[in-house]
């Protein structure tokens, strides 16, 4: 039914039954008195928002996108007509290199896709300040004959967090290499079944001949494994390049214990590291994640499922 047809229908309606009034017979007496008219309101559809005209982008990560390295490039498109985009590149200057856009597919007017862009290593140090802007992150989007160049928003800082992130890592490894074993034995006195309690090992193997020394100040949680004590691990532990390895261990417990939270955690055992790194006279400070093996990963969620009363 078109837009201005239930207005008629109701109006023939209305005309019909004063039709049928007026038309009643004479000797039906005097007509009573008419009751005073209600007031009436008219309902004027909205025109809808016109085309901005433009393409628009912005980038996004969701943590199924964190777990796999990637963030997505969405556009949105209010040209006013179909785009079909046949190479997509991001440029941006924190990153090492272009990336390539990936499941190119048709954008239909007044719609918005994502597309993933697999992330590659970070520039370090990462470029801050004003120079981080002389070249705006841009996505080129190569249509058939038209080339569009966008500048991409990031209101959530995605890359920012991404560089600094990647270049703290690569700080760290260049003094101490860090991984989780693979085993998450249970924590002295601890009892067997549901109400367990664990011990995550994070190995720290200063590097042959590295200058420096690392401080981990802190490890940070997970949405579905968490410390005894609370959401923090603060380990304290200082290495410098000459040190035997040591492994930490991190008394370990569920974070919560509903299944919708083992169902949805994508990042249930990427955890977050908080490091000072000194290299010569260079001081870097900043986080990082560290995530377990696939075995270890397996290791310490059967453990937590255990201590939720939710393992098979």
């Amino acid at each position: 039914m078109r837009r201005g047809e239930p207005v008629a229908a109701a109006l023939a309606a209305l005309l019909l039954a004063l039709a049928g009034c007026t038309g009643a017979s004479e000797d039906a007496g005097p007509a009573p008195s008419a009751a005073p008219p209600e007031p009436s309101i008219s309902l004027v559809p909205l025109p809808e928002d016109p085309p901005s005209g433009v393409v628009e982008a912005d980038l996004r990560q969701s943590s199924r996108d964190a777990a796999r390295g990637r963030v997505q490039v969405w556009l949105d498109n209010g040209t006013g007509e179909d785009l079909v985009p046949t190479r997509l590149t991001y440029r941006d200057a924190r990153l090492s290199r272009p990336v390539a856009g990936e499941r190119l597919r048709d954008l239909p007017d007044g719609t918005e896709r994502g597309f993933p862009l697999t992330l590659p290593p970070a520039r370090c140090p990462v470029p801050s300040g004003s120079a981080a802007r002389v070249v705006p992150p841009l996505v080129v989007v190569e249509l058939a004959g038209e080339v569009l160049r966008l500048e991409v928003s990031d209101e959530a800082d995605v890359l920012d967090r991404y560089a600094d992130r990647a270049c703290t890592a690569q700080a760290l490894d260049r003094v101490v290499a860090a991984r989780f074993l693979d085993r998450v034995p249970l924590s002295a006195g601890s009892p067997e079944g549901e109400g367990q309690a664990g011990e995550l090992l994070l190995r720290l193997t200063p590097r042959p001949g590295a200058e420096g020394s690392v401080l981990l100040r802190e490890v940070r949680g997970t949405p579905v494994l968490s410390s005894v004590g609370g959401p923090v691990w603060r380990p304290g532990v200082r290495l410098a390049g000459g040190d035997r390895p040591v492994v930490v261990r991190l008394p370990v417990r569920p974070a919560r214990c509903d299944g919708h939270a083992f169902a949805e955690a994508a990042g249930a055992t990427a955890f977050r590291l908080g490091v000072v790194v000194r290299e010569g006279g260079r001081r870097t400070v900043g986080e990082l994640e560290l995530r377990m093996s696939d075995a270890g990963a397996r290791a310490a969620l059967d453990l937590a499922l255990t201590s939720c009363g939710l393992g098979g």
